[in-house]
């Protein structure tokens, strides 16, 4: 059963979560308020028909949150971190957030970008000399910019490794850059830089090896230290779990069959880090949602709000669909969603991740500060991205928009 929790300054401790039995929710304000009844059975619906998801596809574990000005943090936690140890998710629980990595990565080019270290209109080759041997059947090679890279036009292919990878002693990814460099001549771009969206796992690759030979530090290095840190994101690495940290570290699970399989808590992202490398508690994605939505002058953000907020503009289309419309922006998705209530659209900002048995998503509205994510340890094989779509859709629908009006700033458009 979902053990759910309302609290406005942190998460109640796992050992309360225990001791839940049933599906509860506390107050985040005065419970007398009509707005809070409202929010309260909005939240409690979306929360059951996410156990419904869950339970229809036997997901291990999972947790869902909300977060908003107006009535703080609000989590619910389902099933298991491992079915072996049986220890219940929780806030303190670690997923891989896999593809979400690419916004820390984007994050950390705008940042070398406003120190000067690195151009994003400058041509790719001029950082990683190696891209030269790609084949371009558009024209130059020089015109792959940076920006290519951040914003998914680049032309290069989806999959980082598409070689290989059927036997036990195939790494799940290059573990060196001499890979990727030998895969070059053998790799062609699909379409001229710059023309439409496609989504590149290589892209990010080549942009987190850019962002290394600009700062001279590997990429998990210059994050930790230049992201993850100021935000205070403590619990919150790449690739192979601190000792301290395993005991809240979650396996992953294929399901197969209905029936999970473990792949093991840990796995290693190789040289692809920069694209989906990251590790980190519920709480400490939480925390990092919550700085995106709320970038505020007097917030330590690594990242200036003006240069934060240009990444949320539109570049290319990516899907199109009754009441919503998905762009591309400078390693964030936009979407522009029209609730079935309401006369105009509203826009999030957000990522999906998915790598091994993790499924994740973050999405946010910076006109409100109201913020969301899910986190899962199973998938199946086929329709793997049907809990994201659903979801994504009830929060939009149901739950962000009771948060208009709280304090509300629009962005620039």
């Amino acid at each position: 059963m979902l053990r759910t929790m309302l609290d406005r300054k942190r998460f109640l401790s796992c050992c309360c979560l225990i001791l839940l039995p049933v599906l509860t929710s506390v107050a985040a304000k005065d419970p007398a308020r009509s707005p809070g009844e409202s929010f309260s059975g909005a939240w409690r619906g979306v929360v059951q028909r996410f156990e419904q998801r869950l339970s229809a596809e036997n997901v291990v574990g999972a947790a869902i949150v909300f977060t908003s000005r107006e009535h703080g943090r609000q989590s619910a936690f389902y099933g298991v971190q491992d079915a072996q140890t049986k220890v219940p998710v929780d806030a303190n629980t670690i997923f891989h957030w896999a593809s979400i990595t690419k916004t820390f990565t984007a994050i950390a080019a705008m940042q070398l970008a406003e120190r000067g270290m690195l151009a994003l209109d400058a041509p790719v080759v001029r950082y990683l000399p190696e891209l030269r041997a790609i084949n371009d059947p558009f024209g130059p090679i020089e015109e792959v910019t940076l920006l290519h890279l951040m914003t998914h036009t680049s032309g290069l292919r989806a999959a980082t490794w598409p070689w290989g990878g059927d036997q036990p002693w195939h790494p799940h990814e290059p573990t060196q850059w001499s890979q990727l460099v030998a895969m070059m001549p053998y790799t062609q771009l699909e379409f001229r830089p710059g023309a439409r969206y496609s989504y590149s796992n290589p892209g990010y690759t080549f942009l987190g090896r850019t962002i290394e030979i600009a700062s001279g530090e590997d990429i998990e290095e210059y994050v930790d230290k230049n992201v993850l840190r100021p935000l205070q994101m403590h619990s919150s690495y790449f690739d192979i779990t601190p000792p301290h940290l395993s005991a809240h570290r979650a396996n992953n699970y294929y399901l197969v069959d209905g029936k999970p399989v473990a792949n093991g808590p840990d796995f290693d992202t190789g040289v692809t880090n920069g694209n989906g490398g990251l590790n980190a508690s519920v709480a400490d994605m939480t925390r990092y949602i919550e700085f995106l939505s709320r970038c505020e002058r007097e917030q330590r953000f690594p990242l200036d709000c003006d240069a934060l907020r240009s990444m949320w503009q539109p570049v290319a289309e990516v899907a199109r669909e009754p009441g919503l419309v998905e762009s591309m922006g400078r390693g964030f998705f936009i979407v522009d969603f029209q609730a079935a209530q309401s006369s105009a659209a509203r826009r999030y900002i957000g990522h999906t991740g998915t790598q091994m048995g993790f499924r994740t998503f973050i999405y946010f509205d910076p006109d409100t500060g109201a913020g969301a994510l899910i986190a899962l340890n199973a998938r199946a094989a086929e329709n793997y991205r049907g809990i994201y779509n659903e979801t994504r859709r009830d929060l939009f629908e149901h739950l962000f928009p009771l948060t208009i009006g709280q304090d509300e700033r629009p962005s620039p458009r």
